[in-house]
């Protein structure tokens, strides 16, 4: 990255910044997100906890809300927050999402490592 950006001009150098930190917040906050939710729901499964599409809409949002903050307004109403659904890692593959996090964190780790020695 480094070296691409002393090619750029300052508004380049501003989108791939720009790029970089979307790629490090996917990677570790989103990701983190992800699993939240499906240790919430798992969690509740493994109690005897039955639950409805209903209650996995609030509680997605409610995780999406930790995330987000009051920076993002939900377009649609917390009972109807399905986006959960479409992803297909959380049906197939679940709590593999840590690795991306893991991974990111990782690899920012040794580039600063090797900045420094």
């Amino acid at each position: 990255m480094e070296k691409i950006q002393a090619t750029l001009s300052p508004e380049e150098k501003l989108e791939l910044l720009n790029q970089k930190l979307l790629d490090v917040f996917g990677s570790i906050h989103r990701q983190i997100m992800y699993v939240s939710f499906e240790r919430r729901v798992h969690e509740h499964i493994h109690t005897g906890g039955e639950m409805t599409y209903k209650e996995l809409n609030l509680w997605w949002n409610e995780e999406s809300q930790k995330l987000a903050g009051n920076v993002i307004t939900p377009i649609l109403p917390p009972e109807k927050n399905y986006t959960w659904s479409a992803i297909p890692h959380i049906f197939s593959t679940p709590f593999y999402c840590y690795a991306y996090s893991f991974g990111m964190l990782v690899s920012l780790a040794l580039v600063e490592k090797y900045k420094r020695e």
